[in-house]
């Protein structure tokens, strides 16, 4: 059991942080990070190459590395423009899912302190939208869900 205590000593402001909700976070954590890690595998596999250039600077327009490291293919916050990574995209917002997962069972935990509450479940929140732009992103080819910086959600 994790206490954690404010600096006004008051014993009614411990927290408290249960073995089941530490296992659920484990257990969200954990394949949420194998995800992402597969992602980015699968994202940055064309820079593994030996013929693979490390910058895109010194890349020619055919080098595989320099298409890799093109912000076209950001798919944390899917935004214009954006080109998809099969498989990739469809990883990291399950992983989204899971981190949404993380951080709403600290929100229920830390329902008694306000501040922690309202920041787990912000949080919560943020990932669960950018799993959904993830995901329709993926699944439509990148005609959903994506973030257009002059109207909002292009296609929604």
């Amino acid at each position: 059991m994790t206490r954690l205590r404010r600096d006004d000593g008051n014993d009614d402001a411990r927290l408290r942080l249960g073995s089941a909700a530490t296992a659920v976070s484990a257990l969200l954590l954990g394949p949420a990070g194998l995800l992402q890690l597969a992602a980015a595998a699968i994202r940055w596999a064309p820079c593994l190459a030996p013929s693979g250039s490390a910058t895109p600077a010194a890349a020619s327009s055919s080098d595989p590395c320099a298409a890799a490291a093109d912000h076209l293919r950001d798919y944390v916050w899917v935004s214009t423009p954006f080109e998809p990574i099969p498989g990739a995209v469809v990883l990291v917002g399950i992983a989204s899912l899971l981190l949404a997962g993380f951080w709403a069972t600290w929100a229920v935990n830390l329902r008694r302190h306000r501040m922690l509450l309202v920041l787990c479940a912000v949080t919560a929140a943020t990932w669960l939208f950018s799993a959904g732009t993830q995901l329709l992103a993926a699944f439509s080819g990148g005609a959903l869900g994506v973030v257009d910086d002059r109207s909002g959600l292009a296609g929604l």
